[in-house]
């Protein structure tokens, strides 16, 4: 990289080496920079994305749930409909209480694969500042609402 630092493909190759490392951090920053060099790769975005998504479950579960939802909103800044980064920004603005936007979040995850309602509607369940759905019905509502709104 340093011999040819416009390159992209080293870049990447790099990020791939932080990320087989277990960096997802360092995975991140070269991606940036592989995405920065050639910003038509739709593959090198997603690469980003899935780098900064892992970044974010990383400092989740260090209990960084700022850090972690910065991380989850440039996820979806680099690659807008990966609907793992929607649902699980969900999931750490649900942990800090902001409902409103957790359910936004959610909608929007819902919206790009319906898949995602399993994950979503379990951590719901064993949150301790869940959301108040006991009634499956009541949660299934909320959350077309939130597709509706989108």
């Amino acid at each position: 990289v340093a011999t040819r630092p416009g390159d992209p493909v080293l870049h990447a190759a790099l990020g791939l080496a932080h990320r087989g490392a277990g960096d997802p951090a360092a995975a991140a920053g070269a991606f940036e920079t592989a995405a920065r060099l050639s910003p038509q790769d739709a593959g090198l975005r997603r690469r980003l994305a899935e780098a900064r998504l892992a970044e974010g479950v990383a400092l989740k579960a260090a209990g960084a749930l700022a850090a972690a939802i910065l991380a989850y909103r440039a996820a979806i800044a680099a690659d807008p409909g990966f609907a793992e980064a929607h649902g699980n920004l969900g999931i750490a603005l649900q942990r800090t209480g902001d409902l409103d936007a957790a359910l936004a979040a959610y909608g929007r995850a819902l919206a790009l694969d319906p898949s995602f309602f399993r994950k979503i509607a379990a951590e719901i369940a064993i949150a301790p500042k869940g959301l108040v759905f006991r009634n499956p019905d009541a949660l299934r509502a909320a959350l077309a609402d939130a597709v509706r709104k989108g």
